[in-house]
Protein backbone atom coordinates (compact mmCIF):
# COMPACT_ATOMS: atom_id res chain seq x y z
CA UNK A 1 0.00 0.00 0.00
CA UNK A 2 1.36 3.62 -0.95
CA UNK A 3 2.01 5.84 1.47
CA UNK A 4 -0.37 8.93 1.30
CA UNK A 5 1.26 11.95 -0.55
CA UNK A 6 3.01 14.38 1.68
CA UNK A 7 1.22 17.45 2.27
CA UNK A 8 2.24 20.63 4.16
CA UNK A 9 1.31 23.12 6.70
CA UNK A 10 2.56 26.34 7.33
CA UNK A 11 1.91 27.59 10.55
CA UNK A 12 1.68 32.07 11.15
CA UNK A 13 1.89 33.73 14.13
CA UNK A 14 4.11 36.14 16.24
CA UNK A 15 7.72 34.27 16.40
CA UNK A 16 9.51 37.25 18.51
CA UNK A 17 13.66 37.11 18.89
CA UNK A 18 15.60 34.22 20.68
CA UNK A 19 14.79 34.34 24.37
CA UNK A 20 11.96 36.53 23.95
CA UNK A 21 8.28 36.30 25.74
CA UNK A 22 6.59 36.33 22.37
CA UNK A 23 9.27 33.44 20.76
CA UNK A 24 8.70 31.50 24.04
CA UNK A 25 4.52 31.46 23.41
CA UNK A 26 5.11 30.87 19.92
CA UNK A 27 7.24 27.74 20.46
CA UNK A 28 4.88 26.65 23.21
CA UNK A 29 2.16 27.00 20.99
CA UNK A 30 3.92 25.02 18.57
CA UNK A 31 5.34 22.20 20.11
CA UNK A 32 2.75 21.30 22.79
CA UNK A 33 -0.47 22.00 20.25
CA UNK A 34 0.44 22.01 16.73
CA UNK A 35 3.20 19.70 16.72
CA UNK A 36 1.50 17.08 18.70
CA UNK A 37 -1.86 17.27 17.16
CA UNK A 38 -0.55 17.06 13.94
CA UNK A 39 1.32 13.66 14.47
CA UNK A 40 -1.70 12.50 14.05
CA UNK A 41 -1.69 13.61 10.78
CA UNK A 42 0.99 11.54 9.49
CA UNK A 43 0.92 12.88 5.93
CA UNK A 44 1.62 16.31 6.88
CA UNK A 45 4.51 18.09 7.58
CA UNK A 46 4.48 21.20 9.66
CA UNK A 47 6.93 24.38 8.75
CA UNK A 48 7.55 27.57 10.69
CA UNK A 49 9.41 30.50 9.11
CA UNK A 50 11.98 30.37 11.66
CA UNK A 51 12.62 26.62 11.57
CA UNK A 52 12.85 26.74 7.36
CA UNK A 53 16.87 25.59 6.49
CA UNK A 54 16.70 27.11 2.79
CA UNK A 55 18.81 29.55 1.88
CA UNK A 56 17.35 32.48 0.65
CA UNK A 57 14.49 35.59 0.71
CA UNK A 58 12.57 35.26 3.72
CA UNK A 59 9.66 36.78 2.49
CA UNK A 60 9.78 35.02 -0.09
CA UNK A 61 9.89 31.87 1.04
CA UNK A 62 6.95 32.21 3.54
CA UNK A 63 4.64 33.81 0.82
CA UNK A 64 5.49 30.94 -0.99
CA UNK A 65 4.42 28.94 1.68
CA UNK A 66 0.85 30.77 1.99
CA UNK A 67 0.01 30.01 -1.44
CA UNK A 68 0.99 26.57 -1.66
CA UNK A 69 0.56 24.68 0.97
CA UNK A 70 -1.99 22.43 2.22
CA UNK A 71 -3.40 24.10 5.19
CA UNK A 72 -2.11 27.42 7.32
CA UNK A 73 -2.68 27.74 11.21
CA UNK A 74 -2.73 31.16 12.23
CA UNK A 75 -2.01 32.48 15.94
CA UNK A 76 -3.63 35.61 15.77
CA UNK A 77 -2.30 36.15 19.60
CA UNK A 78 -0.98 39.81 20.13
CA UNK A 79 -2.40 41.18 17.10
CA UNK A 80 1.30 40.89 15.19
CA UNK A 81 1.11 42.67 12.13
CA UNK A 82 3.31 40.73 9.94
CA UNK A 83 0.74 37.46 10.76
CA UNK A 84 -1.96 39.28 9.60
CA UNK A 85 -0.58 40.41 6.36
CA UNK A 86 0.31 36.56 5.81
CA UNK A 87 -3.15 35.83 6.75
CA UNK A 88 -4.58 38.63 4.45
CA UNK A 89 -2.11 36.42 1.75
CA UNK A 90 -3.79 33.59 2.77
CA UNK A 91 -7.51 34.73 2.46
CA UNK A 92 -6.63 35.90 -0.90
CA UNK A 93 -5.80 32.26 -2.09
CA UNK A 94 -8.12 31.05 -0.89
CA UNK A 95 -7.03 27.47 0.97
CA UNK A 96 -7.84 26.12 4.04
CA UNK A 97 -6.59 28.22 7.43
CA UNK A 98 -7.28 27.80 10.79
CA UNK A 99 -7.12 30.59 13.24
CA UNK A 100 -5.96 30.31 16.86
CA UNK A 101 -5.69 32.74 19.67
CA UNK A 102 -4.73 32.90 23.05
CA UNK A 103 -7.55 33.07 25.83
CA UNK A 104 -8.32 36.34 27.09
CA UNK A 105 -7.16 37.99 23.57
CA UNK A 106 -9.57 40.22 21.59
CA UNK A 107 -9.90 38.91 17.66
CA UNK A 108 -9.98 42.02 15.52
CA UNK A 109 -13.67 42.89 13.79
CA UNK A 110 -12.49 41.88 10.02
CA UNK A 111 -12.54 38.42 11.13
CA UNK A 112 -14.11 38.18 14.27
CA UNK A 113 -17.04 36.35 12.63
CA UNK A 114 -14.75 33.56 11.67
CA UNK A 115 -13.64 30.74 13.92
CA UNK A 116 -10.64 30.85 16.22
CA UNK A 117 -9.95 28.00 18.50
CA UNK A 118 -9.34 29.25 21.90
CA UNK A 119 -5.91 27.79 23.60
CA UNK A 120 -4.72 28.29 26.87
CA UNK A 121 -1.01 27.59 28.68
CA UNK A 122 -2.25 27.62 31.88
CA UNK A 123 -2.75 24.26 32.82
CA UNK A 124 -2.03 20.54 31.20
CA UNK A 125 -5.84 20.01 30.67
CA UNK A 126 -6.23 23.31 28.92
CA UNK A 127 -3.56 21.90 26.04
CA UNK A 128 -5.12 18.92 25.39
CA UNK A 129 -8.43 20.90 25.04
CA UNK A 130 -6.60 22.80 22.04
CA UNK A 131 -5.44 19.97 21.25
CA UNK A 132 -8.63 18.26 20.47
CA UNK A 133 -10.27 21.44 19.15
CA UNK A 134 -7.25 21.67 16.66
CA UNK A 135 -7.88 17.88 15.83
CA UNK A 136 -11.18 18.53 14.97
CA UNK A 137 -10.72 21.65 12.48
CA UNK A 138 -7.58 19.62 10.59
CA UNK A 139 -10.20 16.82 9.99
CA UNK A 140 -13.20 19.33 9.31
CA UNK A 141 -10.60 21.09 6.51
CA UNK A 142 -9.89 17.62 5.01
CA UNK A 143 -13.35 16.61 4.37
CA UNK A 144 -14.29 16.25 1.01
CA UNK A 145 -16.65 19.02 -0.58
CA UNK A 146 -15.17 21.59 2.65
CA UNK A 147 -15.77 24.99 1.20
CA UNK A 148 -12.96 28.31 2.47
CA UNK A 149 -15.03 30.51 4.30
CA UNK A 150 -13.17 33.76 5.13
CA UNK A 151 -13.62 37.57 4.62
CA UNK A 152 -12.46 37.26 1.27
CA UNK A 153 -14.21 34.72 -0.06
CA UNK A 154 -17.63 35.63 1.50
CA UNK A 155 -16.94 39.18 -0.15
CA UNK A 156 -16.43 36.99 -3.29
CA UNK A 157 -18.98 35.59 -2.88
CA UNK A 158 -21.61 39.17 -2.55
CA UNK A 159 -19.84 40.72 -5.90
CA UNK A 160 -20.48 36.86 -7.60
CA UNK A 161 -24.28 37.55 -6.26
CA UNK A 162 -24.88 40.96 -7.32
CA UNK A 163 -23.31 40.78 -10.52
CA UNK A 164 -25.50 37.48 -11.17
CA UNK A 165 -27.95 39.13 -10.11
CA UNK A 166 -27.95 42.40 -12.13
CA UNK A 167 -27.41 40.51 -15.54
CA UNK A 168 -29.98 41.46 -17.78
CA UNK A 169 -31.20 44.03 -16.42
CA UNK A 170 -31.20 47.30 -17.47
Amino acid sequence: MADKAEKNCFVVGPIGAGDSDVRIHADWLLEEIISPTMTEFPEYKVHRADKLSQPGLIDTQVITHLLNDDLVIADITTLNPNAFYEIGIRHRAQKPIIHMHKSGEKIPFDISAYRSIEFSLARPTDLRAARVALKAAVEAVMLEGYEIDNPVTHARGVVAIKESASVGIE
